[in-house]
């Protein structure tokens, strides 16, 4: 059982790093790319941490048929960050398609300028048209 408690701290204490890691990537400016890319990094290796001491939890607690009182309030304090993680990480990927079809709309107007620029051509002497007959 102690070992269990162990293993609720623990998992408990990675989701609130978790936790605060996605309330700093909510705050950072776009133009912060790297800083973005390192909490990324960090996000990935918290998740692999947390994901072996989950599975580790899970044997434990099947072990342990019926939890105390004591984990029955670790338990409850886990699935209360574990909600607040996961509305996160629903509101993070909200944005993240936002901006993604922002940039997706900038980079459409800029191939249709340069597709549109494309069709003007230096005209050879004597001829009166602005625009390439080829467009």
């Amino acid at each position: 059982m102690e070992r269990c408690r162990n293993l609720l701290i623990q998992s408990i204490q990675l989701y609130s790093t978790i936790e605060s890691i996605y309330l700093d990537i909510d705050k950072i400016q776009l133009e912060s790319y790297q800083v973005i890319d390192d909490k990324c990094r960090e996000l990935a290796l918290l998740f692999e941490d947390v994901n072996q001491i989950d599975i580790l939890l899970s044997k434990s607690l099947t072990e342990n048929n019926t939890p105390s009182e004591p984990l029955s309030a670790l338990l409850i304090q886990r699935g209360e960050i574990l909600n607040t993680v996961y509305k996160q990480n629903i509101s993070l990927h909200n944005k993240t398609s936002n901006i993604k079809s922002l940039l997706q709309h900038e980079l459409n107007t800029v191939h249709n300028g340069h597709s549109a620029i494309k069709c003007y051509k230096p005209m050879p002497e004597g001829r009166k048209g602005l625009i390439a007959h080829s467009c």
